[in-house]
């Protein structure tokens, strides 16, 4: 009798303390997967979550005025909490003018940092990882590859490529607006180890002539089971390389930290915390890189 209560007790909790929302494409009318959903309090992010790959996701009914329901290619669309119930959110796409890619005939370059390779970092769920690639052609070039290098990986990430123009190419302190009008989402499996490359030339990408900061949002985590982990320990690592080239950013997403330079606070704190912090092996860039088309 006390399970039962217990179990009734949970059904009714979990219909009082969350909400059900639904993302759907106005025009299809389809469901948009892994929607970011921003909470909102005193204009400030106090958390977030993404839907799931059927453009669904349960809210938790905390404190909170707001909710910002953001989608790469998509208009923002916010909503005052207390008037979210169980419901269909319906987003507009942005007017966009697609780039025609013309391949043949085409050198393909590469653009990456060099150096020797550094530690491994961690791929945290919900943390946007990017650095500034320089377009040393300073003219439009369109986006052939990105690729970055896994330890071997112990669980599967579902990760989006993200791409943002650049505001200030001195401090690096954020990037500036979105430069993608459509989701780029690829799964990376377990027992991966090596080289990840993505092939974007479908895509028509253009880097700008000032560059671009270019990098990767773990956007799902799943087990050896196939099932969704909230487990921190399930994270896979990413190769870096030895710089102390302050061109790597960080978004925790769902917080209010914002973007956040790592080497810089790297810097800053081991300067105050370690004797040791003039020793290069402690800065390090992620190896990303990128393949373009030339001329």
């Amino acid at each position: 009798m006390k399970k039962f209560y217990y179990i009734l007790f949970l059904l009714i909790s979990h219909n009082i303390f969350s909400q059900t929302i639904n993302v759907i494409d106005e025009l299809s009318r389809l469901p948009i997967p892994y929607t970011s959903i921003y909470l909102l309090d005193n204009n400030k992010i106090i958390g977030g979550l993404s839907c799931d790959e059927n453009g669904k996701a349960e809210l938790p009914a905390t404190n909170y005025e707001f909710i910002k329901i953001s989608s790469i290619g998509y208009e923002d669309l916010t909503i005052e909490h207390k008037n979210v119930k169980s419901f269909t959110v319906v987003l507009k796409p942005k007017a966009t003018e697609l780039n025609e890619v013309i391949i043949s005939n085409k050198t393909v370059e590469t653009i990456a940092y060099k150096g020797k390779k550094g530690r491994y970092l961690g791929m945290l769920k919900d943390v946007e990882i990017i650095i500034y690639f320089k377009n040393r052609f300073k003219k439009p070039v369109t986006l052939k590859s990105f690729s970055f290098a896994t330890k071997k990986t112990i669980v599967e990430n579902k990760i989006r490529i993200v791409m943002y123009s650049v505001k200030d190419s001195t401090k690096h302190s954020q990037p500036g607006e979105m430069l993608l009008n459509q989701d780029i989402i690829f799964t990376l499996k377990p027992a991966h180890e090596g080289e990840v490359k993505v092939d974007l030339t479908q895509y028509g990408i253009v880097l700008p002539p000032d560059g671009a900061y270019i990098g990767i949002d773990v956007i799902d985590v799943y087990d050896a089971l196939g099932k969704y982990s909230f487990d921190k320990q399930h994270m896979n690592e990413f190769e870096t390389i030895n710089s102390k080239e302050k061109i790597f950013l960080s978004n925790h997403k769902y917080t209010n930290k914002g973007w956040e330079n790592i080497n810089d606070i790297w810097e800053k704190t081991l300067k105050t915390t370690h004797r040791m912090w003039g020793k290069k092996k402690y800065f390090v860039i992620p190896s990303f890189s990128i393949e373009v088309f030339t001329d």
